[in-house]
This record gives C-alpha cells, sequence and structure tokens, in this order.
C-alpha cells in the first residue's frame, strides 16, 4: 500500500473491500495511522442489492475476475482457488449458490440452509454492527461514520476534511455529477412488498439502533 501511494505521488490510499468491516481491529493493528470512514446504507436498500448479487453475479463463472485473482496468485493459495473454481463450474443443483459478500462467520451451513434473502440481511447487520461497535470507540480523528441517505455537498467537503484530502477539481465535478438526492430508496420503492416485509422482520433492530426506523 505505502509502494502504491509513494508510485502515484498520492497522499493516501482508499482500500473499500467490505469485509473489512468484520476486521477493524485487524486493519487497525496492520495500518495503525489510518483512517476508518464508514458508509452506511438503509438496510432495505442494501440487502436488495446484496441479494441481487447473490442470484445474478455470485452464479457467473467470471474469467475477468478470475484473471484478476490470478494476478494476485501465491502459490500457497492453489488449494483454495482450486476448491472455488471447482465449486463455481459446478451444477448449482449440487452446490447451492456461490458465496458472495462478507464472510460472515457460519456463512458455508447458511448457503446451504437458508434462503440467500435472509442471508444477505445477516451480511449487512453483522458488518455494520461490528464497524460501528469498533469504530465508535476510536477518537473522532480516526473514525467517521455517515449515512449516504445524507450526502449532500457539505457532507463531502466533511469527508475530505476528515481525510486530511485537498479538494480537487476533477473529484468535485465527479461527485456533483453523480450526485442525486432522490437516488437513495429507489430499490424499495420498485421491490415486491413481500420481500420488504421479510427484511424488515430481520434487520428491525439494526434499523431502528441507527436511526432508520
Amino acid at each position: 500500500f505505502a509502494n502504491a501511494v509513494r508510485e502515484q505521488g498520492k497522499q493516501r490510499l482508499a482500500e473499500k473491500t467490505p469485509s473489512n468491516c468484520l476486521r477493524l481491529g485487524f486493519v487497525e493493528k496492520v495500518l495503525p495511522d489510518c483512517k476508518f470512514l464508514h458508509t452506511i446504507r438503509n438496510g432495505m436498500d442494501s440487502v436488495l442489492a446484496m441479494h441481487d448479487f447473490w442470484q445474478n453475479k455470485s452464479q457467473v463463472f467470471q474469467p475477468g475476475k478470475m484473471g484478476e485473482r490470478l494476478h494476485e496468485f501465491k502459490l500457497r493459495q492453489a488449494p483454495y482457488y482450486a476448491k472455488e473454481v471447482m465449486r463455481r463450474l459446478m451444477p448449482k443443483r449440487v452446490t447451492g449458490p456461490n458465496l458472495w459478500g462478507p464472510r460472515i462467520p457460519g456463512l458455508e451451513k447458511m448457503r446451504r440452509e437458508m434462503d440467500t434473502l435472509e442471508i444477505c440481511c445477516l451480511q449487512w447487520r453483522m458488518c455494520v454492527e461490528l464497524a460501528c461497535q469498533h469504530g465508535r470507540s476510536l477518537p473522532s480523528d480516526r473514525y467517521m461514520e455517515y449515512k449516504i441517505e445524507q450526502m449532500t455537498p457539505d457532507l463531502y467537503d466533511s469527508i475530505l476534511s476528515f481525510c486530511e484530502l485537498d479538494d480537487c477539481a476533477q473529484m468535485r465535478q465527479y461527485f456533483l455529477g453523480h450526485y442525486k438526492p432522490d437516488k437513495p430508496g429507489a430499490r424499495s420503492r420498485e421491490a415486491d412488498p413481500a420481500d420488504l416485509e421479510r427484511i424488515r422482520r430481520w434487520i428491525e433492530p439494526t434499523l431502528q439502533w441507527l436511526g432508520y426506523a
């Protein structure tokens, strides 16, 4: 990471792997001067988006993605990759849906015994709750959280300040070009009411804890 920052002549590297929500303590020990920027999305929309990936993206063998992984490949990882490739090539009636997203504890068993929509609910809850619990124990200059539904140009400025980054005309133009105040909630508005009710039953306590419900 340090080499990547130096080679680009930049100030910071942004690493946005969602699974890091499950291991903030580990990341903090590896990168003791890092800052955590926690973007929270309404669980109703987030679970629906995750479910779409489980249903449509995780079931497809993607050569492009495999190319990326092979570029990062280490010999000690060979058994894992061989198992994953075989699983993706086998009929889904034999293997069940491919794993996707943060590997919360018990995910393998959940895949065999639970509906994917319910799994997505648990993924969202665990990731958000663990990130909040650990992050809120850190000093305010190390951890910042915000709800994507509350994003505004002023909040954008606050994020830059928190990250100790100078404003950049190209970044601001990109942000303003993609900033759509009415976009959050679009998935929920188009979803099956029965699915929304199922999701709410699983994540209601966390929604309330975060101030969404």
